[in-house]
Formats: C-alpha cells, structure tokens, sequence
C-alpha cells in the first residue's frame, strides 16, 4: 500500500512538473491577440535571456508608440558591421477587423551603399541569390542601400519565440554568405568595411 501511495505521488509531482513546463513555454509564445509593444517585449526579453543578445529600443515615433528592436554587430572575418532590426505589425484581419495573423520582420541593414554605376549588376546578383531562396528577401533600395529580410507569420496556434532567433541566426548566415559574391562585384576587399 505505501510503494502504491508513493508511485501515485510521484506520478502527481511529474505531472504537476509537465504542467509547470507548458506553462512555462506559453510565457515564450508569440500570439496573434498580443499587441505590437507586447510582442516587441516579449521577443527582447526572451532574446536577452535565453541568448544574451544586446538589444536597444528604436522608436519609430516622436510619442514613442511605435518601435522596433535594434541588434547592432560588429564587423568580424570580412563582412562589415550592420544592424539588425525586428518589428512585428498585423497582416491580416477577420471581417471584424480583428488581428488574425501578425508578421514578424527581421530587416539586417548591411550598411552597404553601392555605387550607382555597380547597381545593374549587383540587382542581378541579388536576383539569383533571391530566385536559390525561398524565405528571405535580399534587396537593393532607391540609394543603394542593401537590406537582408526574413519574415515569420504568426497566426492563432501562436509561434515559439525560438523561432524569431532561428530567423536571427539564418539572416545573419545570409548576408555573411552572400557579403563575399557582393564584395567581388564591386571589385572591393571584403575586408570588414562598407563600401560608399
């Protein structure tokens, strides 16, 4: 009767244990119904403690209600510093108008401007990369500047916060990838500096 009474304790504290443990995990969910600040939040906080991330808050507005997250690095092994940025915003609504699906944008700045002269062949290269995959976005702006995009959905199952460092890590590995095919083309050192 005792052995029975201490299997059935230990099965309740392994239960109570695996309940802790999803409750735990819902604290690092990503959900549909949190506003942007509360996810932006969220997303800071769990990338400061589970990956001991440096991140400062960029406010996009003068009242200060709209802000993304900002992960500056260092230049290292050739490729030039750049900045990381993280916003999320709604992407699609139900015919209530309410949040069905929000996006989170991680945009890497490479802080590379090519000259004007250099464009019609750096497009192209960017082209190829772009067409080879199929989540990120590499592109060239109006003034040469080139960004990095990786774009994850959250819909109402809700997403592992986990996942907004996985698509840190994969658009880091992008530009790290692709700085040296970016170098060559504007005959340059890949030497840890922007060009222009």
């Amino acid at each position: 009767m005792k052995a029975q009474r201490v299997t059935t304790w230990l099965a309740l504290v392994g239960l109570l244990l695996a309940v802790g443990a999803v409750g735990a995990a819902d604290n690092t969910q990503l959900a549909v119904t949190q506003d942007e600040s509360s996810m932006e939040k969220l997303i800071e906080s769990y990338l400061k403690e589970q990956h001991k991330l440096i991140l400062e808050e960029d406010l996009l507005d003068e009242a200060g209600e709209d802000m993304r997250l900002k992960v500056p690095f260092q230049a290292e092994e050739g490729v030039p510093r750049f900045t990381l940025y993280i916003d999320t915003q709604p992407t699609n609504y139900d015919e209530q108008d309410r949040v069905t699906e929000r996006g989170v944008l991680l945009s890497l700045e490479t802080g590379v401007i090519v000259p004007e002269g250099k464009r019609a062949q750096i497009v192209q290269l960017l082209n190829e990369h772009n067409r080879s995959k199929n989540f990120s976005s590499v592109y060239m702006n109006e003034r040469g500047h080139l960004y990095c995009d990786w774009i994850l959905n959250v819909m109402a199952p809700g997403l592992a916060t986990e996942y907004v460092y996985d698509a840190l890590a994969r658009v880091q590995r992008l530009w790290r990838g692709l700085w040296p095919e970016v170098a060559a083309a504007l005959d340059e050192e890949a030497d840890g500096e922007a060009v222009g």
